[in-house]
This record gives C-alpha cells, structure tokens and sequence, in this order.
C-alpha cells in the first residue's frame, strides 16, 4: 500500500468512527467514553487541515461509501 492509499483509508477511517459516534450511546458507549473519541479526534485532526466537514465532501466526491446493492 503507498503511502496516498494509506492516507486515504485513514482519512476513511477517521470519517467511519467520527460518523460512528452519532449512535454510540445505542450501542452502550458511556458518555465519558464517546467523549474520548470525540476529543481524540478533535487532537488528531486540529493539527492538520482536516475537518470532518471536508472529510465528508471527500468521501460524497470519491464515493468511499457506496451503498450495498450499487
């Protein structure tokens, strides 16, 4: 794997969790841990030009999720 597809599986990976906290509190994460991973990613991406806004545009240009049945 080159380093830009590590880049980009990361910058997914970033995306899946950060969206994955929408339902964290259904699927039994505590409230001080949802916010560790917020303010995780929050460290993470504040020392970069990275945003999950930008993430999301990405991931709509580049189709990184594609929905089961296309």
């Amino acid at each position: 794997m080159t380093e830009i597809e590590q880049l980009e599986q990361i910058k997914k990976n970033i995306l899946s969790l950060s969206m994955s906290m929408t339902d964290a509190p259904l699927r039994g994460l505590s409230e001080s841990q949802i916010w560790t991973v917020n303010k995780t990613l929050e460290n993470v991406l504040g020392k970069t030009d990275i945003t999950t806004e930008s993430l999301i545009r990405e991931s709509h240009e580049k189709r990184w999720f594609k929905p089961n049945n296309k």
